[in-house]
């Protein structure tokens, strides 16, 4: 009975952020975007030079845009990131060729610079604000990626009837009047303020600390290092997804439900990632997607879209854990930045690999190109087995405090109220 009536409150609290997430997530071109392109004139490499432009523009603005977040208001920049996916989508909307389009996507990059490492930092404050406590987090995040999963399964769905009886590029302009209405679930929401309780100081010494808590301990490095090839990994099959359907040769009627089906997977991801616990269950599920994602050779759509789905739901399910752990290790002042330092390495990361990818599927095939995905998946898996060699992986065993050399006296400083409770139980 006390922790239902505990979760009364953050369930009531977070339920304007969960409803802004699901807007941000339900556009209805995500699930035609590459047939779009094609359409215009894209081939499989110009696809790929299009995400390489707007993966730039991402990569130069996350960091000095979660910095934002932490120095200023996290629920300002989830503003900033609806006007950027309003203008972004009118701007593909319009176009007619490369560039235009180029041009619509990179500023549809500033969206998601606004959005990576934002949501995941407010809801681990919200929980050790209400709670005094952030073992609930993966829970509560999870649910994030529910909404969001759900938002891109209705969205697919409803772009099949579009694009059905209207057209590929209706399904830009029938997006922005539900984007519009993130403001109005955005002014509903009541924003933490824990990253705002400590002493304020300079954009430079800020920024040092960030990069002090970023490199300084081996632990956090082999987190971030996992969660560098989780990104990658997902990032891969959700940019490149719909080319495993152009290579299948599937009707224009079955990529949004193919595209449906695979945000399911992500849907199950963040259903189940607080059930992650322990060692041996984390590791085991980093080898079954490693395991499942040998289904991306295969010519065959049942085993292709399969391979997707369960790849996904076991990326999901690890990128919520993970990154409950790198939030254990940082105070709420620099926790966005360090969200956004992370998902910036995995872009860098990303740019040579999508090159390769592209020139791989142009000049063979998307199959063949799927060793791109099994590698980044493979990596994980090696970084997951030193995190869970080191003890990081257990929820409740974990002793973060002692591996990051951290003492009791800093508890409120440097790592979370969480990992203060655990250094001293």
């Amino acid at each position: 009975m006390t922790s239902t009536l505990a979760a009364r409150p953050i369930e009531t609290r977070l339920r304007p952020l969960y409803a802004t997430g699901f807007i941000h997530g339900f556009a209805l071109w995500y699930a035609v975007e590459k047939l779009f392109m094609k359409s215009i004139g894209f081939n499989d490499f110009l696809i790929t030079i299009a995400t390489i432009t707007y993966i730039v523009v991402m990569t130069t603005a996350n960091i000095p845009l979660g910095v934002l977040a932490d120095r200023w208001s996290r629920k300002g920049v989830l503003y900033l990131a609806s006007c950027a996916l309003i203008t972004g989508t009118v701007i593909c909307g319009l176009s007619h060729g490369f560039w235009m389009y180029v041009a619509g996507l990179s500023v549809w990059g500033l969206f998601y610079a606004c959005y990576a490492g934002t949501y995941d930092s407010v809801i681990y404050d919200v929980v050790l604000e209400e709670t005094g406590s952030a073992d609930s987090y993966e829970h509560w995040f999870g649910r994030v990626q529910m909404y969001d999963s759900v938002a891109f399964i209705t969205g697919a769905l409803a772009s099949a009837l579009v694009a059905h009886f209207a057209s590929l590029r209706a399904e830009f302009f029938l997006t922005i009047p539900v984007t519009c209405c993130a403001f109005l679930t955005l002014h509903r929401f009541r924003e933490p303020s824990l990253h705002k309780a400590a002493e304020r100081v300079r954009l430079g010494a800020h920024l040092g600390q960030l990069w002090k808590a970023m490199t300084t301990s081996p632990s956090v490095a082999w987190i971030a290092a996992c969660l560098v090839c989780n990104l990658l990994a997902m990032r891969l099959l959700f940019e490149f997804m719909q080319l495993w359907y152009l290579g299948l040769a599937l009707p224009a009627a079955l990529f949004g439900p193919s595209f449906a089906l695979v945000y399911g997977g992500s849907w199950m991801g963040g259903k189940f990632a607080d059930r992650l616990r322990g060692p041996a269950v984390i590791m085991t599920a980093g080898l079954l997607v490693l395991a499942a994602s040998a289904g991306l050779f295969f010519r065959v759509a049942v085993v292709a879209v399969g391979a997707q789905v369960l790849a996904i739901t076991g990326i999901i399910a690890l990128q919520v854990v993970l990154s409950g752990y790198l939030h254990d290790a940082m105070p709420s002042s620099i926790r966005a930045g360090a969200s956004s330092v992370v998902s910036t390495a995995s872009m860098l990361v990303f740019l040579p690999v999508a090159l390769g990818f592209g020139v791989v599927a142009r000049d063979e095939s998307i199959f063949r190109a799927s060793w791109f995905v099994i590698a980044a998946i493979a990596g994980m898996a090696v970084a997951l087995a030193v995190v869970v060699s080191r003890n990081l992986a257990s929820r409740y065993g974990l002793r973060l405090t002692a591996a990051l050399g951290v003492s009791e006296k800093r508890c409120g400083g440097v790592i979370s109220q969480r990992q203060c409770r655990r250094s001293r139980g």
